[in-house]
């Protein structure tokens, strides 16, 4: 029986050199056949004039391009319109995937009753320096651990039926951050099932440009939407109320990353008071000020050496 056909997506948008990366390791899976699809969300200069792609490597290669920048879930979104796909494979321009990752994830996928799958992820500091490991352990229904924050991460790291987004639908363009969690927040809540790939097969590059930390979007329309989705899908009063400390918690991380004490104090406060069984609310509230930078750094240090 053949392999099923790996749509991979790449929304990309200006560094091109980041682009050819991610599209480099796309080429370099030890799994056929894969759809190569490179949405140019309204580069300046376009980007297909700037990238080399083998097309002997891919079962076909799609460009389709913006005339204006609309952000990820919109090229996302192309993507996913223009695939042919049994599976879908997200990859942002930033990030890159280990060669064994879709092999990996396609072949548990064919073997279990789970819908879609995450692996674990590295990331990497501008100078090849590991900063973190997240190991994807949880699998089956995921929405009592997505109530309490993205466990699944990055989309880069997510394969996903073709047939479970055209039921459940597609990425919120809406969403100016928090873009992922929102989507896996929807998709499990109508019955999708995850399967938890534990090796870091998903590599991301801290070096900078990166929206995801900002602040003032998730304070002035994400965190709404995301609470909008813990209240429709808590079970219980219990679940909702821990569910929004930890969605405080969150914003409040934001904040801090972002030097903006004072909100950050305000919003750890906010989750102690909701959820005081949490210890990491206090330790982050004991850290809310400019010498969390030094602290950070320190951890990362000692990440590295081990």
């Amino acid at each position: 029986m053949p392999s099923p056909l790996v749509s991979a997506i790449i929304p990309a948008y200006g560094r091109p050199e980041r682009t050819q990366r991610a599209i480099d390791s796309v080429a370099k899976q030890n799994y056929t056949p894969i759809e190569l699809i490179v949405v140019d969300d309204g580069s300046q200069p376009p980007l297909r004039d700037e990238l080399s792609v083998l097309n002997e490597s891919f079962r076909d290669v799609v460009f389709k391009r913006h005339e204006e920048n609309q952000g990820g879930n919109v090229a996302r979104n192309t993507g996913i319109n223009h695939a042919s796909g049994e599976y879908l494979a997200f990859l942002d321009s930033d990030d890159e995937w280990d060669p064994r990752k879709v092999r990996r994830q396609v072949k548990r996928l064919k073997r279990s009753n789970f819908e879609a799958s995450y692996t674990g992820v590295k990331q990497l500091d501008p100078e090849g320096n590991t900063n973190t490991v997240k190991k994807a352990t949880r699998s089956g229904n995921l929405l009592s651990d997505l109530l309490n924050g993205n466990l699944i991460g990055t989309f880069s790291s997510v394969v996903i039926e073709s047939e479970a987004v055209s039921r459940v639908g597609k990425p919120n363009p809406d969403m100016p951050s928090w873009q992922d969690w929102e989507w896996y927040l929807r998709l499990v809540a109508n019955g999708i099932r995850f399967d938890a790939v534990r090796l870091p097969l998903t590599i991301r590059h801290n070096e900078g440009g990166q929206v995801s930390g900002t602040y003032v979007p998730k304070r002035n329309k994400s965190y709404n939407m995301i609470k909008k989705r813990i209240s429709e899908y808590a079970l219980t009063a219990d679940e909702e109320q821990i569910a929004l400390a930890y969605l405080d918690f969150h914003l409040g991380y934001s904040a801090l990353v972002n030097q903006r004490y004072a909100d950050a104090r305000k919003l750890f406060l906010n989750a102690i008071r909701q959820h005081r069984g949490e210890t990491q609310f206090f330790m982050y509230l004991a850290c809310s000020g400019p010498h969390y930078t030094l602290m950070r750094r320190i951890k990362r240090a000692i990440v590295r050496h081990i």
